[in-house]
């Protein structure tokens, strides 16, 4: 593999809590919309995204799809002018409507099928929000 074929990935730093997080990516503000649609495509729904890493984000929603869903994403960063296209697996549905990520509506997914491309501008985009 050439050198360009490499994707540098934000490292999650060490948590302070005496309870090990799970997470193996840090999660930036991802405040931007996203297109969601069934694989059955019996559902499609245009949503906002609360939080973005490389492994997933989390999606504000109303009506959460269930535990296990698969799904089509399409979101836009702000650095591309065209849609990232991937698969979505639901891994955590929240009917909760509280003021933190563990009680805000909606579902966590995990990004599957991203391409190198792709996956660099994401990591463009998680470095970034970790600058500001």
């Amino acid at each position: 593999m050439a050198p360009r074929d490499f994707v540098r990935i934000p490292k999650q730093p060490p948590s302070r809590s005496p309870q090990r997080k799970k997470r193996k990516h840090i999660r930036v503000n991802g405040d931007m919309g996203v297109r969601l649609r069934q694989s059955d495509g019996t559902r499609v729904a245009s949503e906002r995204i609360h939080n973005v890493s490389l492994g997933g984000i989390f999606v504000e929603m109303a009506q959460p799809l269930p535990f296990g869903s698969e799904v089509d994403v399409q979101l836009t960063l702000p650095q591309t002018s065209w849609p990232l296209r991937c698969t979505g697996f639901v891994v955590r549905a929240s009917m909760s409507s509280g003021h933190n990520d563990a009680e805000r509506p909606g579902v966590g997914m995990r990004l599957m099928g991203v391409g190198l491309r792709e996956m660099r501008l994401l990591a463009e985009f998680v470095e970034a929000r970790l600058k500001t």
